[in-house]
């Protein structure tokens, strides 16, 4: 997507690509709806997701969880993105959504596309040999670290971005 942004419209892409497109067109209005039908899907299932393996950290069954216990975890993880975004500024609120949405999806596209599947592939394996197993490994690791440098030039690049924008004149927005 940021590849065809940035060949339509240059260095004068805003990092929402819709923002370039006049929202009273039709296809443009589709395109926002579908983002907020997409976030409304995808943040319950983050959230249920994030209990689960939170719950699972602390050698806890979510589902075995009292009713209080499960009530004021919920409450808490509610709380904080909902503290963190009420504490920003009204006119920074766009930059620091869009910095949070960059963030969280270069680290789980580093981790998922390149780091998890080296992982599982070779705890999967049946190696029958040591031989075996190196050759594996000796293929398996550029893809590992190929998914690390991902996971950390990317969200390098973005939080440098977000801190450069929030110190310009335009504000945090301007990211």
């Amino acid at each position: 997507m940021a590849v065809f942004g940035y060949g339509a419209w240059g260095g004068r892409v805003s990092s929402d690509v819709l923002d370039n497109y006049s929202p009273s067109h039709s296809l443009t209005l589709v395109a926002m709806v579908g983002v907020v039908v997409h976030l409304m899907l995808y943040i319950p299932n983050a959230f249920v997701i994030t209990r689960l393996f939170l719950c699972a950290s602390f050698g806890q069954n979510v589902l075995t969880l009292s009713t209080s216990a499960f009530a004021a975890l919920t409450l808490i993880l509610y709380a904080i993105p909902v503290a963190l975004m009420a504490s920003v500024r009204e006119q920074d609120i766009r930059g620091v959504f869009a910095f949070t949405l960059s963030v969280t999806g270069d680290f789980p596209t580093g981790l998922c596309c390149f780091v998890l599947p080296a992982a599982i592939y070779l705890r999967a394996s049946d190696f029958q040999d040591s031989v075996s197993r190196m050759w594996y490994l000796a293929a398996l690791l550029p893809r590992l670290l190929l998914g690390a440098l991902v996971v950390v030039v990317s969200t390098t690049a973005d939080v440098t971005k977000f801190v450069a924008a929030c110190r310009s004149s335009g504000g945090c927005s301007t990211y």
